[in-house]
């Protein structure tokens, strides 16, 4: 069946980092790749660089509609864009799905939207597919917060979340006339690669661990390096928690250098507290961008009020905690290592 793929332009994007950060809708990709896997035609769209008035809607034909809502400021323009498409397309069954819509779907609960997906997009909405062909009920699809006549219901649990190596490198192909405006700060074009999935900890400031269950999963060394070489020399790896195992991510680094990958820009996030004790892991990394960059968060200016937001059951510590931070850049290839 013919799908497609939304990721919305939220109109507004002076809040926050949204100036600064416009990325490829890396999830988006990885939904493609798992319907394409089954046989489906997927067309991709990034409203933030379409053309304006929505006639791809209609030339789609798209049997399923999937929109992207990652952030809470989303919610509106996904509403608006969701009832354009029940509008042009009315046989199109619309579901909405990415972060903010997962942790949160109320908000989303229209009538214009037939589904909400709470769980990962690449096993739920195979599963819709097949739904859809008759194969199986709507509503028994895991994952899926369906509307009915009654009301919204669900949704079923995913019998068990997949390893992420189970669905094929994101369809990059399918945003490629996107490509070239895709930047992060001063870098352009900007390429997003995962590496890993969830967090362990349970900050309280934080809907990363709560939306995951507090799992972490990781994929392949190998398919990670396939993912890095294909990528272009501008790198924002998407983890939420990069190095969080320091002995796989020593290993992974080492692999990328047997590649001869090297990097015109890098950037990561993770943890203040991680970084300190593991200092080798700068020194790994260092060598596979001529810049590297570590986006650290720093919630409170004072360890008692990191205490409040951060501390967990029985004593463990969730939060960003470090003495004192020297640098987040780590400068040019040349320049020595100051972790």
């Amino acid at each position: 069946m013919n799908v497609l793929l939304v990721r919305p332009d939220p109109g507004n994007e002076r809040f926050g980092l949204g100036p600064f950060f416009r990325v490829e809708p890396l999830g988006l990709e990885y939904v493609a790749a798992a319907l394409r896997a089954r046989g489906d035609a997927v067309t991709v769209v990034d409203e933030r660089f379409a053309r304006r008035g929505g006639s791809w809607i209609a030339r789609a034909r798209a049997r399923i509609v999937g929109l992207a809502c990652m952030h809470a400021l989303e919610y509106d323009r996904v509403r608006v864009l969701a009832h354009d498409v029940r509008r042009r397309s009315p046989e199109s069954f619309i579901v909405a799905g990415g972060h903010a819509a997962a942790a949160f779907p109320g908000p989303l609960e229209s009538d214009a939207i037939d589904a909400v997906c709470v769980d990962d997009g690449e096993a739920v909405l195979p599963l819709l597919a097949e739904a859809l062909h008759g194969r199986r009920p709507i509503d028994r699809v895991p994952g899926l917060r369906l509307r009915t006549r009654d009301g919204w219901i669900g949704p079923a649990p995913l019998d068990e979340r997949a390893g992420l190596d189970a669905v094929a490198a994101p369809a990059r192909d399918l945003v490629a006339r996107y490509q070239a405006r895709y930047h992060c700060l001063l870098f352009k074009p900007v390429w997003c690669v995962e590496t890993a999935r969830g967090c362990p900890f349970r900050c309280s400031f934080c809907s990363v661990w709560s939306l995951y269950g507090r799992t972490f999963r990781e994929r392949s060394i190998g398919a990670v390096a396939d993912d890095f070489a294909s990528a272009g020399a501008n790198v924002f790896v998407v983890d939420d928690l990069f190095w969080n195992h320091a002995d796989r991510s020593l290993e992974l680094a080492r692999a990328l250098v047997r590649r001869g990958v090297r990097k015109r820009w890098i950037l990561v996030q993770s943890r203040a507290d991680l970084v300190r004790r593991h200092p080798e892991l700068l020194e790994a990394w260092r060598p596979l961008a001529r810049d590297f960059d570590i986006f650290f968060g720093f919630e409170a200016p004072t360890d008692a009020g990191l205490d409040r937001l951060a501390e967990g059951p029985e004593g463990e510590f969730s939060g960003d905690r470090i003495d004192r931070v020297e640098t987040h850049h780590l400068g040019d290839a040349d320049a020595a290592l100051h972790p």
